[in-house]
């Protein structure tokens, strides 16, 4: 009789689901477009786009501390200036949103491009997917400056605070000012499956609804039991995967980075083009 511990399940919400570390899996949508990919002798490499004004960079790093930056999100208004925005991921975030990210930027090269121009999106847009979810502006978070909401379980937080968070710098495009936090809000410190995500002032507000949509999205995701963070296990919703479905979850494997694809996250739809508007 097979091991349950060993079977793929499907699981939700994804923001929950834990990390697989199949780290080439999130960059499928960019490597089917022909990023070029490079890499170094200290476990990092990059992807550049077409154009060269994006990149996206991952740190394998140590594994065992979660809270680490791992992903790293930058572009650039030409290939020899500074970054004009950025973002960063712990290593312990969801590889579907990555997914869902990197699956957001191929067609939308350079920053002053028209077709960049078109997709700009206003804040509340990136807000509608996790209100239509069922996450609120929790009631002890009222007084604080910028505009917070929670998941219905209290364990996901996506924090917007244009005076920037003051602990959360990213390089020369100066403090964060758009936060993703999930973890259990019992513990004081950073946990293992706790993840951080964090965008500069400047971030295409377009590619950052293209995340919420995921993160709010209850489609559940494969993974194996020992996968899903022991913090938030009492958390999900988890049902034993079918053997169709589990046959695609041959990537599942803590660290692999190598293997049959997970399931293709089709790009988000394009948002619509509205004018930037700033949330009260």
């Amino acid at each position: 009789m097979p091991d349950p511990a060993n079977e793929p399940v499907l699981v939700s919400p994804v923001y929950l689901a834990g990390c697989t570390y199949a780290e080439q899996t999130a960059l499928l949508p960019l490597l089917d477009e022909e990023w070029p990919m490079h890499d170094d002798d200290a476990d990092t490499f990059h992807l550049t786009s077409p154009d060269t004004r994006i990149r996206l960079a991952h740190t394998t790093g140590d594994r065992r501390w979660s809270g680490a930056w791992a992903w790293h999100l930058t572009g650039f208004a030409d290939p020899f200036s500074a970054p004009t925005w950025a973002a960063k991921f712990t290593h312990a975030t969801p590889t579907e949103l990555l997914t869902a990210l990197a699956a957001a930027l191929p067609g939308n090269l350079g920053l002053s491009s028209p077709s960049l121009a078109r997709q700009r999106v206003c804040e509340q847009e990136v807000f509608n997917p996790l209100h239509r979810a069922g996450w609120e502006r929790p009631a002890d978070l009222a007084d604080r400056p910028g505009y917070h909401v929670t998941a219905p379980d209290s364990l996901a937080l996506l924090a917007l605070d244009r005076r920037g968070f003051p602990d959360l710098r990213l390089g020369s495009t100066g403090l964060a000012v758009w936060q993703i936090a999930v973890r259990d809000p019992d513990e004081v410190e950073p946990h293992p499956g706790s993840w951080t995500a964090a965008f500069s002032r400047d971030f295409p507000l377009h590619l950052l609804a293209a995340l919420t949509r995921r993160l709010a999205d209850p489609t559940p995701v494969h993974r194996y039991p020992h996968q899903i963070p022991e913090h938030f296990r009492t958390a999900v919703h988890s049902r034993a995967a079918s053997a169709t479905s589990a046959a695609a979850a041959s990537t599942l494997t803590a660290g692999s980075t190598t293997g049959t694809p997970a399931p293709r996250i089709d790009p988000a739809p394009e948002p619509p083009t509205a004018r930037p508007q700033r949330l009260r």
